[in-house]
Order: C-alpha cells, then structure tokens, then sequence
C-alpha cells in the first residue's frame, strides 16, 4: 500500500517505514503528525474520490528539525550597475511514515514493556557498538605502532643503501678523475716531444740564422728603382681602318719620289 500526500503545497509519495523530508512543521523530535490524502492505492483497489478520502490520514513521527543546503540568489541587471548576490537555507523537517489508515485511526502506542524492551535494546546495542569501536581503536594503535616500526626499519635500510650507492659513485668518480688527469698528461706530454721537430720551428731557425748573415742596408738605397712598364694601348677596329689609308697615301708618294 502507498499514498499521496499533501504538506507544504507539495505532494509526496509515500509507504510505511519511508522517511520524507517536508517543509518545516510545528513540533518537536519524537510528536506524531498527520498528513492528508489525496491519493491511496492498495494492490488492485485504487481510492481517488475526495469524500473516501477526506478520512484517510499517514501518522508520522518527527525525526528532526533541521536546515536543508544552501541556495544561491543572483539578481543581475545589465547597464545598471545593479548586482545582488544571497545565500538561503530553507527550513525542513524529516518524517518517518508510521501508519497508512484509510479510515484514519491512529496507530497503536507501544505499551511500556514495548518501551521498556526497546531502550534495552538501544542500550545494549550502543554499548557494544562502543565495545566494538574500542576494540577497533587498540587494534588501531597496535597497527599504528607495528606500522611506524616497519617504516622506521625500512627508512634505515633506505638510508644505508642511499649511503651504500653514494660511496660507490664517489670512488668511480675518483677513478675517473685520476684516469682523466693520466690521459690529459699523456696528451701534454706528446705535445711537447711533437714541437721540438715541428716545421715551423725549423723555419724559424733558419729565419733566425738569415737574419745574423744578411748585411743591413743603409739608410739612403743607391739602387734605381726601374720604372714600371706601361700597359699596351688598345686599338679598336675603327682606328685601324682609319690608319689604313695613310699608309697607302704614304707609300704612293715615296714610290713617286724614287721614279723621279
């Protein structure tokens, strides 16, 4: 069986055993309430006339009084310079549906054995859920140690295998040093043998040697300098055929001069 219910200008659906969160009503943790109906189905029977209704109710118990989650309020206006930014928590109120009754009666009270039962029971439980909640505690701690013991084992093993590795590096870095230092005098040591019978060092004892046995020239040199020769003027096509017939001109004469 379930219904539908009416409470705060909402509807909810509801069946026995359910919890609901409704806005706020009067009343304290541990009162009973009644909800109106306005719809009730019961397997193949369906109740949706007002008059059967008006005297069906749901019995709840208030759980508790509390505030639901924020709600953020942005107002906003565009070329204002109006901006308004709220927060809202809405009062509500958490129900446990006790009873669906079509003909509206309560359900029973439990009796005070019923009660007494009851806190017996809560009683017991709580304790040995702070039994259990003990026990899980020094199991806890008991971890906690045996947890720092192995940790503080292994950070020491880390540690010496940290020093262990850097020892290592140092002495092949060490070793390599001195190789580097063997080799680099090796190479100086070549380089040295290599320059004494170098060229260059040949060429320069003989420029050193010239140098002694060579007289030095005077100030004020006796020798005439020869001029330079000037480079052969280019003749064009057309000053040839020019000088051509001068030539010709030159030869008529002389050959008229030795007739006569």
């Amino acid at each position: 069986m379930y219904a539908i219910v009416v409470t705060g200008g909402k509807q909810y659906k509801v069946e026995q055993g359910d919890t609901i969160e409704v806005e706020k009503l009067s009343g304290g943790p541990g009162e009973q309430t009644a909800l109106d109906v306005v719809f009730l189905a019961d397997g193949s029977t369906i109740i949706t006339e007002r008059e059967q209704l008006a005297t069906a109710k749901v019995f709840a118990t208030i759980v508790e009084q509390f505030k639901g989650t924020k709600q953020l309020i942005f107002k906003f206006k565009k070329r204002k310079g109006y901006k308004r930014f709220k927060g809202h928590r809405q009062m509500l109120t958490r129900l446990a549906i006790d009873a669906i009754s079509p003909e509206g009666t309560p359900p029973k009270a439990p009796s005070k054995d019923a009660k007494l039962k009851q806190h017996s029971t809560t009683v017991k439980t709580a304790a040995r859920s702070r039994s259990a909640v003990a026990g899980k505690n020094t199991k806890t701690e008991e971890d906690i140690k045996a947890k720092r013991v192995k940790s503080s084992a292994q950070a020491q093993e880390t540690t010496a295998d940290a020093k262990a590795t850097a020892s290592e590096r140092t002495a092949q870095s060490t070793k390599s040093t001195k190789v580097e230092k063997a080799t680099t005098a090796a190479k100086t040591t070549r380089t040295s043998r290599t320059a004494k019978v170098t060229p260059d060092d040949t060429g320069a004892q003989l420029s050193s040697t010239t140098r002694a046995v060579t007289p030095k020239k005077s100030d004020k040199d006796t020798t005439q300098k020869t001029p330079a020769k000037k480079p052969a003027r280019k003749t064009s096509a057309a000053t040839t055929k020019k000088a051509a017939p001068d030539a010709d001109a030159r030869s008529a004469k002389t050959t008229k001069e030795t007739d006569e």
